[in-house]
């Protein structure tokens, strides 16, 4: 994920395949922090409005949920869900900061809410891994897009 901090630096928030998830300043291409977190690859990345929390998925069973401080350039895992079966190949923040969804290769939808990391729904629909997703602004509409070539439009609360 790029986005610029209040001091107009450019970072790039990144997930690798040693597990890692590394924060970089992109104009001068310096790693600016980061850590290996996972135990396998990291497949996603999603930061809050704020930039200072994000939410990672992996080939791993666990989601983990990062703090960000810029100011100490540190990452750490303040908590974590684990779920049956890993492989969570996509993760999104509705803008409200009220819950999360993620998208796993079990072909299916999850919504957590992040404040307590609490598992809120499952939804099935895809017969496939689930490649995308997203919310559509500040409204309660959830999209989801898979490897079977479907769309899904689920509405939330």
């Amino acid at each position: 994920e790029l986005f610029k901090l209040s001091n107009d630096q450019l970072i790039l928030a990144s997930c690798f395949e040693d597990g890692g998830i590394y924060f970089w300043e992109i104009l001068s291409g310096k790693l600016l922090f980061g850590q290996k977190l996972h135990k396998q690859p990291c497949l996603c990345i999603a930061l809050n409005e704020s930039k200072t929390r994000a939410i990672s998925g992996s080939v791993d069973t666990q989601i983990l949920v990062l703090a960000i401080d810029y100011s100490l350039l540190r990452l750490s895992v303040s908590s974590s869900f684990s779920l049956s079966v890993g492989g969570i190949s996509t993760v999104k923040i509705r803008k409200d900061q009220k819950i999360f969804a993620t998208g796993g290769w079990d072909h299916r939808v999850r919504i957590f809410g992040l404040k307590k990391i609490k598992p809120l729904a499952i939804l099935k629909y895809h017969s496939e891994s689930v490649r995308d997703l997203d919310f559509a602004g500040v409204g309660n509409t959830l999209g989801s897009v898979a490897s079977d070539g479907r769309i899904a439009i689920w509405n939330l609360y």
